[in-house]
């Protein structure tokens, strides 16, 4: 049996792609299937002396951009990255590099996020 872990209790950040009627449906259905989901979650992208969150975030969001992600969850991970540290810059390098493994779409894809979260940004300090 797997220890269930309440995923409110191992995050900084909201994951609102994990708070939604979707999650809850399928935690309904196969509470097990949604509890090893929230602990392979908290595996892959907790602290690790290795990898900082801050990395792992970047990444996230390179792979997001290339599978041409909704908004929604493309925002949580630049807000993530940014959170733990990321630049602006270092955001931009990281598509940059995406780019050329993935393709110009994926470049663009994070540069129009990238943007929106600017203006939010802006807007909210405003």
């Amino acid at each position: 049996m797997t220890k269930k872990i309440d995923p409110d209790s191992t995050r900084r950040f909201p994951l609102t792609h994990l708070e939604n009627d979707e999650w809850e449906f399928v935690k309904k259905i196969d509470p097990e299937f949604t509890n090893l989901y929230f602990n392979l979650r908290k595996h892959v992208s907790g602290d690790s002396d290795i990898l900082p969150r801050k990395y792992k975030e970047l990444i996230h969001v390179c792979f997001l951009c290339q599978q041409g992600a909704p908004d929604l969850t493309l925002l949580a991970h630049l807000r993530r990255a940014k959170g733990e540290g990321a630049t602006t810059r270092e955001i931009v390098e990281a598509l940059e590099s995406a780019m050329i493994a993935a393709g110009v779409p994926t470049f663009f894809n994070g540069v129009i996020a990238l943007m929106k979260l600017e203006r939010e940004e802006s807007a909210s300090s405003t």
